[in-house]
């Protein structure tokens, strides 16, 4: 008969009685190791019990073992002599320190700008990726007012996301890229943004595919999400259909928002496709109620 692999010898219940056997080293009853056999039975083996293992260990004595010494070396970077530390371990010995501390320490400050530089470049890589280059250049960072800026951080700390609402021109989108998506780039967040144009198009292609859910999928499984101008994403069945599919899927995932609008409240409302007695849809209640619980407390920018 092949012997079973260790992990399949397994010791019997305490307690079990009739299959306790002599301990090995003291004899007392001590359960059992099942041996199994190839025609389904088991065969009981003696094993050892607890206090004779920890004695076992206790009297194993390994200080013949191991021993650490200092040696002299030379340093492979600047070429002076230090001592270094060496072990010698069941047999083997091991060195393998090749710096001297000084060089060590900058050896491994060096390792840490490195990553540190990669770090940035990385995020930065992803903040171009993400923001537009017109939102990114120096004359629209100066004209962006301070106190907006302020505010978007102040509404991002206290509420799931942001939405700002306020006519056109007032800076919505380049406070709401710079007080809250460049953090979030930093912070190493997955991010997505879409314009009411490209959602438009996108939707309707979705549509005539039948593939919406395939086409949202990266927009519901960011951690934030950027939608600019979400007034102008309503208006048609496709687009309508998609959004609300969205904010319901992140709103279950507990996934924020970010949102600009020129509109809010009744207004918004006013651009969804109405009901069918010409009031505000119940589609459209239902979108702007998710879009609130997503965002929190909006902005005026004035």
């Amino acid at each position: 008969m092949i012997n079973p692999p260790p992990h399949l010898l397994t010791p019997t219940d305490p307690g079990s009685g009739s299959e306790d056997l002599p301990c090995k080293q003291c004899g007392t009853p001590t359960p059992a190791v099942k041996l199994p056999r190839s025609d389904g039975g088991t065969t009981l083996v003696p094993n050892t019990c607890p206090p004779c293992q920890s004695a076992m260990f206790a009297d194993l004595d390994l200080s013949h073992q191991t021993e650490v010494t200092t040696k002299t070396k030379i340093c492979e970077t600047c070429s002076k002599e230090f001592q270094a530390v060496t072990a010698f371990l069941f047999g083997r010995t091991i060195d393998t320190v090749r710096f001297c501390e000084a060089c060590s320490a900058a050896q491994n400050e060096k390792e840490k700008s490195k990553k540190q530089q990669a770090f940035e470049a990385a995020r930065n890589a992803e903040w171009e990726a993400i923001c537009p280059e017109f939102y990114r250049t120096k004359e629209i960072i100066a004209a962006l007012p301070a106190e907006k800026l302020q505010k978007v951080k102040d509404a991002f700390k206290s509420g799931p996301g942001v939405l700002i609402h306020g006519k056109s021109g007032k800076f919505k989108t380049t406070a709401m890229f710079h007080g809250a998506i460049l953090p979030l780039v930093w912070k190493q967040k997955s991010l997505r943004y879409i314009i009411a144009s490209e959602w438009r198009a996108a939707c309707s292609r979705a549509a005539k595919e039948t593939n919406t859910l395939q086409f949202l999928k990266p927009f519901i499984a960011c951690d934030y999400l950027f939608l600019d101008d979400v007034g102008n994403m309503a208006g048609t069945p496709a687009g309508e259909d998609a959004l609300f599919q969205l904010t319901e899927r992140r709103m279950q995932q507990s996934r924020p928002m970010l949102v600009t609008t020129q509109y809010t409240g009744a207004e918004l409302a006013k651009r969804f496709l109405p009901a069918p007695d010409g009031g505000t849809s119940s589609l459209a209640d239902a979108i702007i109620r998710r879009l609130q619980i997503l965002t929190g407390t909006p902005i005026k920018f004035t």
